[in-house]
């Protein structure tokens, strides 16, 4: 058998497992049929957003619903041709909602939020990287007293689990935020917030990184894992049979594949994200600008002010509906009226995200050497480094100092 680990799926996720697996004297085999760093890696919003203590699978979410599936465009969506297709997680969506279920979920997104800053400065201060990230803070918008009031639970968590944020007003926001429309109600400032000033840049990055100390990549599907008394013998790809001493499932949406054929549930689905780049726009701030109610972020970036949100909800692979991206650029322009510039790009991305709004990371159930570290929703740059430093721990027998039962492998049946 080779001395081989198997990451499978070089996206965030994948890279920074890969990459924290070799910085732990393990040689790595990065596999994936797309480039590095594509899909949700490459048109995430490009935050890192450590005060994302409270799942959105909870009550405020839950009563949007009949919203969703009213209005097309609504910040949160669902294709109704999908509706059959996506009951069963919308069941299970309804049951993580109850308050116990609720309780365990900000826990666990907590303590992954506490270590998710910090271990990505560790990697980025060992890989070189440190231009690559921004520590500006981030602002959260009220634009009304309703929509202030709506997020009461959100910025209570944030106290609870100790978030350092500031509640702003509208003249102090707009002091820090020029550009802003006048009329917003107040804001919240999230100090300890840090953005990339390109996502796929920065993954790359430390995908470069990978390699030349050693990490190898083969760009190629692996269509099974092979096992044998609860080993993992195996991945085959279309070159062929690769033998490894372990693998770690960390493919996104093709997770559910992998996995399944495994007898392992991972019931993710496609909670769809768009962004458009506006190239030469005149953003004259410095740090990510949100709205809970547009669903929207407004990032700078390297290469202009990327606006990106909105979650629709469909089967996998459905065509785009390119009219989101028009309304998210709507919205842009009506928080920022003088944001100006040219539209350069736009994208849609398939974010993995299971009912519980957790990740999926740990270890496979009777097995000894699989591992899935999957179904990150949109906090997938967030949580890139820390679930590497977690799966680096497992395989090595560590404490990965985490209750790891909320993101159990074996928590769907």
């Amino acid at each position: 058998m080779s001395d081989k680990i198997a990451v499978i799926g070089a996206g965030a996720i994948g890279i920074l497992v890969a990459r924290k697996l070799q910085r732990d004297g393990r040689e790595v085999l990065l596999l994936d049929p797309e480039p590095p760093a594509m899909q949700c890696s490459f048109g995430s919003a490009s935050y890192i957003s450590v005060e994302d203590v409270l799942p959105l699978s909870n009550l405020g979410t839950l009563r949007q619903v009949p919203h969703m599936l009213l209005h097309r465009l609504a910040p949160l969506s669902i294709r109704w041709r999908d509706i059959v297709y996506l009951l069963p997680w919308f069941l299970r969506f309804t049951a993580a909602c109850r308050p116990s279920q609720m309780e365990k979920g900000s826990r666990t997104l907590a303590a992954l939020m506490a270590r998710a800053k910090g271990a990505w400065l560790d990697e980025i201060e060992y890989s070189g990287l440190r231009r690559f990230l921004k520590e500006k803070g981030m602002f959260w918008l009220y634009e009304s007293s309703r929509s202030y009031r709506a997020e009461a639970d959100g910025r209570k968590a944030m106290r609870r689990f100790g978030v350092d944020f500031q509640e702003m007003s509208a003249a102090e926001t707009r002091g820090m935020v020029p550009g802003l429309r006048p009329d917003i109600h107040s804001a919240c400032f999230v100090l300890d917030g840090v953005h990339a000033t390109d996502p796929h840049r920065l993954s790359r990055a430390v995908f470069d990184a990978f390699i030349e100390d050693g990490g190898e990549f083969r760009q190629q599907a692996v269509s099974a894992v092979t096992m044998a008394g609860g080993k993992v013998l195996s991945v085959s790809t279309p070159a062929g049979e690769i033998s490894v001493s372990a693998a770690v499932i960390a493919a996104g949406q093709a997770s559910r594949r992998l996995a399944g054929a495994l007898s392992i549930k991972v019931p993710v689905v496609a909670d769809r994200g768009y962004h458009v780049m506006l190239k030469g726009a005149d953003a004259r701030f410095e740090m990510p600008v949100g709205s809970t109610t547009r669903g929207i972020i407004l990032t700078p970036m390297q290469d202009g002010v990327r606006v990106a949100g909105t979650s629709e909800f469909a089967r996998q692979g459905r065509p785009e509906t390119w009219a989101r991206a028009d309304e998210v650029l709507a919205h842009a322009r009506a928080l920022f009226p003088e944001l100006g510039g040219e539209e350069s790009s736009r994208w849609m991305g398939e974010r993995p995200t299971l009912p519980d709004y957790l990740p999926m990371i740990g270890r496979a159930p009777e097995t000894e050497n699989l591992y899935l570290a999957c179904g990150h929703q949109h906090i997938g740059l967030t949580l890139a480094a820390v679930t590497g430093e977690i799966i680096a721990a497992l395989v090595a027998g560590r404490d990965s100092g985490v209750d790891m039962v909320p993101l159990s492998v074996e928590r769907f049946g």
